[in-house]
């Protein structure tokens, strides 16, 4: 896998990147510049070291699914539930109640445990 600290800061200049990759990572910081990603629809990250996705995901309109796994993130920042396009949130921690929240919110959301389900 990748070894990055960090998202490197020049990705928020890729303005046309439609899915973003980390696998096996280790990244320790979310790094926000990824919001500036606008036509972003894919992202997906296994095995982070952070604890936390920073506020401001609601920039990525056109995010239809986010993924993170082997993680240790109790919950997402609420913008979450600002996403119109997104379809798909593999999420293999996500606690019982917050899945509620997200299905009331999104109408045939899939919630699962691993990108490929």
């Amino acid at each position: 896998g990748c070894k990055l600290p960090a998202v490197p800061p020049d990705m928020a200049k890729l303005k046309a990147l439609m899915g973003i990759f980390f696998l096996s990572c280790g990244m320790v910081e979310f790094g926000a510049q990824l919001y500036d990603c606008a036509n972003l629809e894919y992202f997906r990250i296994t095995a982070p070291a952070f604890r936390s996705i920073p506020d401001g995901i609601e920039r990525l309109h056109k995010l239809r699914a986010f993924g993170f796994e082997n993680h240790n993130v109790a919950e997402l920042p609420e913008g979450v539930f600002l996403l119109p396009a997104l379809e798909k949130l593999c999420w293999d921690k996500a606690p019982a109640p917050y899945k509620a929240k997200l299905k009331r919110k999104y109408k045939g959301l899939k919630i699962v445990k691993n990108w490929y389900d």
